[in-house]
């Protein structure tokens, strides 16, 4: 194996990190369920010289579709799914010096069948995930970001059931550190829901 991957170089570990991902779901059969994305937060520049500040700001979004990962309704991870989100939690905590966080976001769609609270049956199974990332690889609470936004941004039409089964998903955005949003502080302060105390106080005593 060593030998075959010494013709490869990257530009970042996320790059390297993008592509031992890819080939894992390329081998395990799973691209159609499985889709990825490399992309950058910044806008081109300039061509050659830029070329390696290009990859460093590129962040990396992964999107499992329905029934994947959990049964309709449920917020357990399913059984025999625990394989590939534990390759993805390693793979992430390999590479955590060079991530800024790591976004969870729970999608469900509107069904007319099912009785359950999409908001909330999104936040959980964001949740789940994110605790796996955690318990499992050891990836730190702080980088992991949990996001339940139900049925809200749907992908297809909500009028069929293939449309709800797209719409029905989790996506997983790495965020690089070296990207503009990974260097935002005012970004990561938002996200991480941080305040300035001073500010806490004086906008108690504007209240006043």
């Amino acid at each position: 194996d060593d030998e075959e991957n010494k013709g490869t170089m990257y530009n970042s570990a996320i790059e390297e990190l993008f592509d031992k991902i890819k080939t894992y779901v390329d081998e395990n059969d799973m691209s159609n369920s499985i889709l990825m994305q490399m992309s950058s937060d910044t806008t081109e520049e300039s061509e050659d010289s830029k070329e390696s500040e290009k990859y460093n700001e590129e962040n990396i979004s992964i999107q499992f579709n329905d029934n994947v990962l959990f049964e309709p309704d449920e917020a357990t991870i399913k059984p025999g799914s625990e394989e590939v989100l534990q390759f993805l939690g390693d793979c992430l905590a390999s590479v955590q010096n060079d991530i800024a966080v790591v976004i969870v976001k729970g999608h469900t769609a509107i069904s007319p069948t099912s009785t359950v609270d999409s908001r909330l049956l999104s936040s959980e199974r964001a949740g789940t995930i994110s605790n796996f990332f955690q318990y499992n690889s050891g990836m730190p609470s702080t980088m992991l970001i949990p996001m339940g936004l139900g049925s809200d941004y749907p992908i297809a039409s909500n009028d069929t059931e293939e449309g709800r089964a797209k719409n029905r998903r989790v996506e997983i955005v790495i965020i690089n550190k070296e990207s503009q949003l990974g260097k935002s502080s005012e970004f990561l302060k938002a996200i991480g829901a941080s305040f300035d105390i001073n500010s806490k106080e004086s906008i108690s005593n504007s209240i006043r």
